[in-house]
């Protein structure tokens, strides 16, 4: 699997789209046309503002437009980075924000500009302020002559006025420029509700009037009434007053709602000939993940190598292509390894982070990011594993079952191909767990989609046709009937099998118990690769412990994966009947340093 490599210059093209529409605001479209020529690009580059560009890009743009119009202009922009067209990077924000604080907060876990290459944190906020910290993701000599930041600075203005209120009122406190390690920003706005100042200031004038009315009218006996009289209706004027505005910006806030629904749904209706091709590179999902390097692709999916926004961690989305979403069993595939995934935390079992629909019809999942190889590659390219490579993988593929057997997940599909061996620095996630043996790759078993989760079954059951993967279905799997636990613990035979020998078990079960010989044709072994001389034989308790797992009647077979793991370690106690030289290190014995492990 290639190594994940985190953007360190990508934006989206909305940036570009503001300067768009500032110039064809002020200017007119003709105007706009000699601006895009100077920086080189197309008006179908911004007619979708959350397609990715580059930051490099989005700097030339600042330029012309600075040459243009000077770049004190730049932070007069904050009308266009919200304007109605150009609200794709906000509607997270915009649909989620009750305050205008709730909006600044939201900037740091959304998919906005402000987060694309730069991470942001809240320092502190409060009624009518916020002030947070920016960290570049990028390049930072793009920051050289202040034009990111004085738009970034036009962007935090614009804030407030999602909310019907006046922009903000935004200070750069700290700079790369003056030599600080990141930016900080203050952004204060008027605060909807009037100062206590004010109020009591409201209220002093109310109750003046009255009472002067009250004194010229009554003369004396009647100023207490008529000041009273002035105080309630100070109160209660202040009181609609401020009712009043707190209305108009829930009303403004519900508008900005509808309008961001609604170019929510432009931008999905639009023809996109990238989507069209299944090049997602770039593409923000959900909201919360940047799309990357493709991983695989099947008949039904597509799995990228992935960053989330919120964070910036590297992970692993599947994603089910909207025509075949269209199918229900292969929905119900990628809703049950949800399921499985979500009940199943092991450290030997790939952990699910998330997974939802798509405005489009597709379905997702998102799965940490492993790096190494699969067992199946393992095994392609060096052929067969030792005994003393196969102990530690064995161990911990029997403690991943076990994990899932006590869930209620049957896998069904346990074979090298779905069984990781992670890189030993490929410790991001599970960080608690220890190995036994530390030189040891670390096993994660992946693929769920046919798992049988015991109280969550449908329709894909009970399709009356085997599933699984030929050579390593129990015969009971193979004839479609109902299978439990103990089709795994035949299925984890069929791969120690595969491995020690180095030939794929037969691709029907039942084939296992033909053949009269002293050593059937199973066990006829291969060589490693890069070996010479006669191949060795397997330890007869290795022999031992696949025949009892792969055995036709499963209430022959170990009746849990435990009960494998039993049998395994019990190889590192027993004396071997033939004590191994260092020659046979690698010929399927216990080598010494193992038993004594």
């Amino acid at each position: 699997m290639p190594s994940f490599k985190a953007p360190t210059g990508d934006t989206t093209a909305s940036r570009i789209k503001t300067l768009v529409i500032h110039v064809e605001r002020l200017h007119g479209r003709a105007e706009v046309d000699d601006f895009l020529a100077e920086v080189g690009i197309g008006r179908d580059l911004v007619v979708d503002e959350t397609r990715p560009v580059s930051v490099a890009m989005w700097r030339k743009a600042l330029e012309q437009f600075a040459r243009r119009y000077g770049t004190t202009e730049i932070e007069r922009t904050s009308p266009d980075v919200v304007h109605t067209g150009n609200l794709g990077p906000w509607i997270h924000v915009v649909r989620n924000a009750d305050s205008v604080v709730d909006a600044y907060r939201l900037i740091e876990g959304g998919s906005t500009n402000l987060t694309t290459t730069t991470r942001i944190e809240t320092v502190r906020s409060g009624d009518g302020f916020w002030v947070g910290r920016l960290h570049v993701l990028h390049d930072p000599s793009l920051e050289r002559g202040g034009l990111l930041a004085a738009a970034r600075r036009a962007e935090l203005a614009a804030v407030p006025t999602l909310f019907g209120l006046p922009e903000a009122d935004v200070r750069e406190t700290a700079s790369l420029e003056r030599g600080d390690a990141y930016y900080e920003y203050e952004a204060r706005w008027p605060d909807p509700r009037m100062s206590v100042t004010l109020r009591v200031l409201a209220v002093l004038v109310a109750t003046s009037v009255f009472a002067g009315v009250g004194l010229a009218a009554f003369k004396v006996p009647g100023l207490m009434v008529m000041s009273l009289m002035g105080l309630v209706a100070g109160l209660l004027g202040l009181r609609l007053y401020e009712g009043e505005r707190l209305r108009r910006i829930q009303v403004h806030s519900q508008s900005m709602r509808i309008r961001a629904l609604e170019r929510s749904l432009e931008l999905q209706e639009a023809p996109d000939t990238r989507h069209a091709l299944g090049d997602l590179d770039g593409q923000v999902i959900a909201g919360l993940y940047r799309l990357h390097a493709r991983l695989g692709a099947g008949a039904t999916g597509v799995i990228y190598e992935a960053l989330r926004l919120s964070d910036r961690a590297p992970v692993a989305v599947k994603l089910l292509r909207a025509a075949v979403a269209e199918d229900t069993v292969a929905a119900d595939r990628l809703r049950r390894e949800a399921e499985a995934l979500r009940l199943t935390w092991h450290p030997n079992v790939v952990e699910l982070y998330d997974h939802g629909h798509l405005p489009d019809g597709s379905s997702y999942l998102v799965m940490e990011l492993l790096r190494g190889e699969t067992l199946a590659m393992r095994l392609s390219r060096q052929r067969r594993l030792s005994s003393a490579e196969m102990l530690p993988i064995v161990e911990q593929i029997c403690e991943a079952l076990s994990a899932m057997h006590a869930a209620g997940v049957i896998h069904r599909d346990l074979k090298p191909s779905n069984i990781y061996l992670c890189e030993k620095t490929d410790l991001r996630s599970s960080n608690n767990w220890i190995p036994r043996d530390p030189t040891a790759p670390r096993v994660k078993i992946f693929d769920f989609g046919i798992a049988r989760v015991e109280w969550a079954e449908t329709r894909i059951t009970n399709m009356g046709t085997p599933l699984g993967t030929p050579g390593y279905m129990a015969p009971e799997q193979e004839a479609g009937e109902t299978v439990d636990l103990r089709c795994d613990v035949y299925a984890l035979g069929a791969v120690i099998y595969e491995c020690l020998s180095g030939n794929p078990p037969p691709l029907r079960a039942r084939a296992l118990t033909e053949g009269g010989s002293s050593q059937p044709p199973r066990w006829q072994v291969q060589q490693t690769t890069g070996s010479t001389g006669p191949a060795p034989q397997v330890d007869e308790r290795w022999r031992a412990i696949v025949d009892k797992a792969m055995s036709p009647k499963p209430d022959d077979r170990y009746q849990d994966a435990r009960s494998v793991a039993a049998a395994v370690h019990a190889l590192l106690s027993e004396p071997n009947p033939t004590e191994p030289t260092t020659a046979e290190s690698d010929s399927g014995t216990i080598p010494k340093a193992s038993r004594s492990a």
